[in-house]
């Protein structure tokens, strides 16, 4: 949140300049997020209530 806010009050960068490290802010934590919940549960052993 403050990386964005900070990207808006920045006037030492060009509009194009914001526009790609905007785009960064939003992608790189929802794959970051997409990778995590992908591979947290791969090497552990799946337990549910049924399998007790």
């Amino acid at each position: 949140m403050w990386a964005l806010i900070d990207l808006v009050q920045n006037h030492n960068l060009k509009r194009n300049q914001k526009a790609v490290l905007l785009i960064l802010l939003v992608v790189l934590p929802v794959i970051g997020s997409i990778i995590y919940f992908q591979f947290k549960n791969r090497n552990r052993k799946r337990s549910t209530y049924f399998s007790r």
